[in-house]
């Protein structure tokens, strides 16, 4: 078995906890199944439009977009939380120290 860089295996280790996290998040969240509820009810709707094939294409990808747009922001942001929170230790230890 190869080794992967320290760094990647950070990164496949964060997406192992994330993923933890989210699926209790999911499991748990009111507004968050609200807000699915919501979204398949959508989807219903623009189901029994009268869509030529090249619309509801159209649709797809435009869903599909987003849904990219949304996941790298989402990973984007889990990351960047976790890089404040350890500024936040290590302006905290400084602290700690010199006080």
């Amino acid at each position: 078995m190869q080794k992967l860089p320290w760094e990647e295996m950070l990164v496949m280790w964060l997406s192992e906890f994330r993923e933890n996290n989210m699926t209790e998040y999911r499991k748990t969240s009111q507004e968050y199944n609200e807000n699915v509820r919501k979204e398949e009810e959508l989807h219903k709707k623009v189901q029994q439009l009268k869509l030529t094939s090249q619309e509801r294409q159209l649709i797809d990808e435009l869903l599909s977009a987003q849904s990219a747009t949304e996941e790298a922001y989402s990973s984007a942001s889990y990351l960047f939380g976790i890089a404040d929170c350890m500024r936040f230790i290590s302006f905290f230890q400084s602290l700690y120290r010199t006080g």
